[in-house]
């Protein structure tokens, strides 16, 4: 199961989580390496 920020159409945050896949504008990659940048957790 995957969580992401929920959206309106017009782009507006609704600060509510719903279920659905990544999309391929998420930074999760890069807040991981920024919380580990040498690649251990």
């Amino acid at each position: 199961m995957f969580l992401r920020a929920e959206r309106t159409a017009g782009g507006e945050r609704t600060f509510r989580m719903i279920e659905g896949e990544p999309l391929q504008t998420s930074y999760g990659i890069d807040l991981y390496k920024n919380v580990f940048p040498d690649g251990s957790d």
